[in-house]
């Protein structure tokens, strides 16, 4: 298994959430940290695909 962390780009918007390898590292703009989100490439990262049972409720989450 690989480690990675969920995306979420919405803004005001309602979007497909995609998955990102490694750990998350917080985004810079002109090279300072503050509250920009983490880096993440949402064209290259793929998107997240949900199952979920009818009966126990189980979600099992996976990548196309």
């Amino acid at each position: 298994m690989e480690r990675g962390f969920t995306v979420d780009y919405a803004h005001g918007m309602v979007l497909q959430s995609t998955w990102h390898a490694g750990e998350p590292t917080e985004a810079k703009l002109l090279g300072f940290i503050g509250g920009l989100g983490v880096e993440s490439d949402r064209h290259s990262d793929p998107k997240i695909i949900s199952y979920r049972c009818p009966e126990c409720h189980l979600l099992l989450n996976y990548t196309t």
